[in-house]
């Protein structure tokens, strides 16, 4: 979706730039190193238990052995490159992806630009000034004010950004969640259980409602497919009732379990 407003926007000459997307979701699933045979396979294997597929991807999965493919192939042409363009925004698997990239450019000294995500004013088509903290929430028209907003980055921010993917890599969670203040946490699968229980009632109501309400809370923060695969959770170990088959999002209802909702 972000590099289709990329493309869109026609502020960038696709002949003389080579436009790279990264596309595995890295607020999710166990990280692993870019070589590590074991770890890929480790997160490979939780995202197809776990992750429903997309329509770009069969499984999820597939979007790890890409992304590798494409970072492998980044770091081998490095030489024919001289400067890098990220369009990284306010959003945990951008950071955390960001961090991984920087980890394995920094010793090439590259000179590294990177869009001052999330504090560039725009106007809404109501003319209000707003601050979208991705490239995705960002209008195609707006491309070009956004070009303007580029930094370089100093070797102080290179090595602090490499040192956070040293940090999380290591931490071996489940999911890496955004705070307002910009840093990462790493936490348990459990952690939007509380949220998703808050939008249960004791009257049933579909899954993709509890789902999307939740979505909102946590701006965003994971998948729907994440917290489908948590709301199911929930009905296994009966803190949540449910109607219908619990797999596909609309699927089934949901409600508190009578030993919860009389608490």
């Amino acid at each position: 979706m972000a590099k289709a407003t990329l493309i869109e926007s026609k502020q960038l000459d696709l002949d003389e730039i080579e436009l790279i997307c990264l596309e595995d979701s890295l607020s999710t699933a166990p990280l692993c190193d870019l070589y590590s045979v074991a770890g890929i396979e480790k997160r490979k294997k939780w995202i197809s238990e776990t992750i429903d597929p997309s329509p770009v991807y069969n499984s999820m999965s597939d979007a790890v052995d890409k992304d590798i493919e494409t970072l492998k192939k980044l770091i081998s042409n490095s030489a024919k490159t001289e400067e890098i363009y990220l369009w990284t925004g306010f959003d945990a698997s951008e950071i955390v992806g960001t961090a991984r990239l920087f980890y394995y450019l920094s010793p090439l000294d590259k000179k590294i630009y990177m869009a001052d995500y999330p504090n560039i004013p725009l106007k809404n088509i109501h003319g209000k000034t707003i601050y979208p903290p991705t490239l995705y929430t960002t209008a195609a028209e707006q491309v070009n004010k956004v070009l303007k907003q580029f930094r370089l980055l100093s070797k102080d921010e290179l090595k602090l950004r490499c040192e956070s993917w040293e940090r999380v890599l290591s931490e071996n969670s489940i999911i890496r969640v955004l705070h307002e203040n910009g840093t990462i946490s790493c936490e348990k699968e459990t952690y939007f259980d509380s949220y998703l229980l808050s939008n249960c009632q004791t009257e049933f109501q579909s899954a993709a409602r509890v789902i999307g309400k939740t979505l909102c809370d946590i701006d965003f923060g994971v998948g729907d497919s994440y917290l489908n695969w948590r709301l199911k959770h929930l009905v296994a170990i009966k803190e949540l009732e449910a109607c219908g088959v619990p797999e596909e999002i609309r699927d089934y209802e949901v409600r508190l379990s009578e030993l919860i909702s009389n608490q």
